[in-house]
């Protein structure tokens, strides 16, 4: 468990294609986007989100083991064991109104606003259509 009050660092989750965004680049997956405080809000949101970003994990390293035929791969990273401890750890999260706000305060310093005036350095996050969401870089 996070201590309240300090940081930690976060990554967006790609599930789908990548953003084909003029002008810009995706940056390597698992690039964290920084730093956002430690509160009750965001260790909630942490808390649900870990299951689908551990199980994302397993399932490219799963493709990509069997992307060539006869590789012989490493263990994987991450055990369908730990999937299932966080999908338990995700069913006794309590995440509320307020917690959502606390995630969205966190995160804002890393929305970029339509049109973008600045150069995206580093990874920021664009809301696609669907309301999926994305990073890219300059």
């Amino acid at each position: 468990r996070l201590p309240l009050g300090t940081f930690v660092e976060v990554a967006l989750v790609h599930e789908g294609p990548r953003p084909l965004v003029m002008g810009y680049q995706s940056p390597p997956l698992d690039t964290a986007l920084g730093a956002i405080p430690v509160s009750p809000g965001t260790l909630a949101w942490l808390t649900l989100c870990r299951p689908a970003a551990l199980f994302n994990r397993l399932s490219r390293e799963h493709a990509a083991a069997s992307a060539e035929p006869g590789f012989a791969c490493e263990a994987p990273s991450v055990g369908v064991d730990a999937v299932a401890a966080a999908l338990q750890a995700a069913a006794a999260a309590e995440f509320t109104e307020r917690s959502a706000a606390e995630v969205w305060q966190a995160l804002a310093k890393f929305l970029v606003p339509a049109p973008s005036p600045a150069p995206l350095c580093p990874p920021r996050l664009w809301r696609r259509a669907g309301g999926t969401w994305a990073t890219a870089t300059a």
